[in-house]
């Protein structure tokens, strides 16, 4: 089952309920193979690196995992206990380099996505690991299982996002809608302030 083209491009309409609809479209289309005694359906998606948050990213829960590999210009990585492989396919150095479109745009922002195979769209800036010496806990937030917990230091008004747990903050749970309405309220407005500022910085 090939899919080309998962990750939309700048303009594109984009259906949130994307990632949820090929999966289910994968389930029809696999039945009970297995149980047949055939191998397993196998799902590829191809595309350019124009933005690595997308509805399929996020519904296969890689995003984490493809900007570590685009900040470590790592090129494989086999999740074998999820059966999920993820090729970033680097520049290539072939003849590619003396093409026309190549001299032309090969150094620009357009070049890196379709010749680098980079999320030049997306700012890694603030991802970094930082040490909480300084910093007091704020909150903790639960996604799709995972706890995160937002920390700020008072001196300079900086935010650290990481995955080292806190004890006696309240923990919002924003897979519930209700929760993330309030998460956002309460906590994500002075983050989106301090991500402008450049006073947020996040362990994924």
């Amino acid at each position: 089952m090939l899919f080309d083209e998962f990750i939309p491009q700048a303009g594109e309409v984009v259906r949130k309920s994307e990632g949820e609809q090929i999966l289910d479209l994968y389930m029809t289309i696999r039945r009970d193979r297995e149980q047949r005694g055939r191998d397993p359906l196998k799902m590829i998606l191809f595309a350019n690196a124009e933005n690595i948050a997308t509805p399929i990213t996020g519904t296969l829960e890689v995003i984490d995992t493809m900007a570590d590999m685009n900040i470590k210009n790592r090129e494989y990585l086999y999740d074998e206990e999820r059966g999920i492989m993820l090729h970033r396919i680097p520049e290539t150095g072939s003849g590619e380099n003396n093409s026309g479109i190549y001299k032309a745009m090969g150094k620009t922002a357009w070049g890196s996505k379709a010749f680098g195979g980079e999320f030049a769209n997306n700012d890694f800036s603030c991802v970094k690991q930082m040490s909480l010496k300084g910093f007091v806990p704020v909150c903790g937030f639960m996604f799709k299982e995972h706890e995160h917990y937002v920390y700020m230091r008072a001196a300079d008004a900086t935010y650290y996002v990481c995955n080292s747990k806190a004890a006696g903050v309240h923990i919002y749970n924003i897979d519930r809608e209700t929760e993330q309405v309030k998460f956002r309220y309460d906590i994500v407005v002075d983050l989106i302030e301090a991500c402008i500022d450049g006073r947020a910085f996040f362990q994924h």
